[in-house]
């Protein structure tokens, strides 16, 4: 494989440079670096070589450096309807950190000593690679393969949008990598300006604050830097902490002078909300994370994906996921589904084709008889493959709730069923 083969000639170099220990996990741009100079030619900035140790288990926590991988959950709420949350997957936060010449070691606790939880922290497709010195294994994801095959920048993740908006301006530079437009920055605006459950950090130390005079030129077309003095005096009066802290405060424009699709994030969030949400190509409640919306930003770029994505963006997670038509019909049916049972999320990660196939199967053994209670008694797993026989049952079981059911009825037309 031509990533393995690569990583391995960047490992040789890093070993040129550096003596590793015996154990923990090369990451972060030693490896990706050395990588990109023998795809592009362009000599590769080595600025540290990080390497991660773990330090065993430990509970959950939120400090000055931490990770969360979460992951998306449907519940039904307590008024029957089907809700999406985050929850924690994955974490892990950093003990310390110490230098010693071009090494640079992070000991970091949490529930999980693998890898892959350290590449997946990183928050650009450029960095996503990493070596474990024990297994002697390069681990690596699908994110850092389109960059070798595009040569693009691309986020992965907005969970620290002020630090990933200096970042990504600095890989740019060091990579020779020019950004294509201001889609990154646009983003980096709107998350500065939403405090979403997965954004995890917004303040930054006298560290970034360098880093950001030193790209000024870029970044001061779309942030200022300022103090965040509430954030510093929490730190000193409620946990100890001395520290200065900084934040980005996004510029404002006049958004008609920009009619690039992403000139609204200039806008305060309560009026994109109200009006720019909607020119994106979202309902006002489609949009709960900040996971969400990278998604849409990336992958949900044309009017049927968009069309698809306001009905049954609860299930839609993948970049391939449209791989056959949907008639609006059977988007709002879907779409009511989906807002009343909370078995659903067994049809995350699926296809069209194949949450359609489903949805058939739901309206050939319903028919109109789709009243809230047997709705909310469907189960999603047991619609995979349907026989006559099973047709059968599950009719007889529904007529009667169906009977009994005295609440909100879906209609469907009858060219569907």
């Amino acid at each position: 494989m031509m990533i393995e083969k690569l990583a391995r000639r960047a490992l040789s170099d890093i070993k040129e440079l550096v003596e590793l220990p015996d154990s923990g996990i090369v990451a972060g741009g030693s490896i990706a670096n050395f990588i990109w100079e023998y795809v592009s030619g362009k000599k590769a900035i080595i600025n540290d070589v990080d390497i991660f140790v773990y330090k065993g288990e430990s509970e959950e926590e939120e400090g000055i450096a931490y990770y969360k991988r979460m992951e998306k959950v449907l519940y039904e709420n307590g008024y029957g309807f089907t809700n999406q949350r985050l929850k924690t997957k994955d974490y892990y936060h950093i003990k310390e950190v110490s230098r010693h010449g071009l090494l640079n070691f992070i000991y970091y606790e949490g529930n999980s000593s693998d890898p892959k939880l350290i590449i997946d922290s990183f928050d650009i497709n450029c960095t996503e690679i990493g070596y474990s010195i024990e297994e002697d294994k390069f681990y690596w994801n699908d994110a850092f393969e389109n960059f070798i095959e595009t040569e693009k920048l691309k986020f992965t993740s907005l969970r620290t949008p002020a630090h990933s908006a200096i970042r990504i301006v600095k890989k740019s530079e060091e990579l020779g990598i020019k950004l294509e437009n201001d889609l990154e920055l646009r983003m980096c605006q709107l998350m500065t300006d939403k405090r979403y459950v997965d954004i995890q950090h917004l303040s930054f130390t006298d560290k970034y604050k360098i880093i950001f005079e030193k790209y000024k030129d870029v970044l001061s077309k779309y942030f200022n830097c300022v103090e965040d003095v509430p954030s510093s005096s929490f730190l000193s009066e409620k946990i100890g902490y001395q520290m200065e802290l900084f934040r980005l405060s996004p510029i404002r424009t006049d958004s008609e002078k920009d009619s690039s699709d992403l000139g609204f994030l200039n806008k305060s969030y309560s009026k994109l909300k109200s009006d720019n949400y909607k020119k994106f190509g979202f309902d006002d409640n489609d949009f709960e994370n900040a996971a969400d919306f990278l998604f849409y930003a990336y992958n949900v770029n044309d009017e049927n994906s968009k069309r698809i994505w306001r009905k049954l963006y609860k299930i839609y997670n993948r970049k391939d996921y449209i791989d056959c038509e949907i008639s609006d019909e059977k988007l709002k049916l879907f779409r009511d589904i989906l807002n009343l049972n909370s078995t659903v999320y067994e049809l995350q990660g699926m296809k069209l084709s194949e949450q359609v196939k489903i949805l058939d199967n739901i309206i050939k053994v319903y028919g109109d008889k789709m009243g809230t209670s047997v709705i909310r008694k469907i189960k999603i797993s047991s619609m995979h493959d349907v026989d006559d026989n099973d047709i059968l049952l599950l009719q007889l079981s529904a007529r009667k709730e169906y009977a009994e059911d005295r609440s909100y009825r879906i209609c469907i037309p009858q060219d569907i069923c």
